[in-house]
C-alpha cells in the first residue's frame, strides 16, 4: 500500500507521516526533499547546467522559455 501526502507549506504532511509511521511501524516514510537535497548537494549544477541536466535542452533551445 502506497499512502501519499500532499498539501501546502505547514499542513501538517510531517506530522502526520511521523504519525502514521509510529502506527505503522513497519512501514517506510520516503521524503523526496530528502534525496533531492542529497543529488543538489553532489551535483552542484548552476544555471543552462541544471536546463541541459534535467531537460536536455539548453537556453538556446527555441522550446525554452526565456526569463
Amino acid at each position: 500500500m502506497i499512502i501519499w501526502l500532499n498539501g501546502g507549506f505547514g499542513a501538517g504532511k510531517t506530522t502526520l507521516a511521523e504519525e502514521l509511521h509510529r502506527r505503522l511501524p513497519d512501514a517506510v516514510v520516503y521524503d523526496p526533499e530528502d534525496v533531492g537535497l542529497m543529488l543538489w548537494k553532489w551535483m552542484r549544477p548552476s544555471g543552462d547546467k541544471v536546463l541541459a541536466q534535467v531537460t536536455g535542452l539548453t537556453s538556446a533551445d527555441p522550446a525554452v522559455p526565456s526569463r
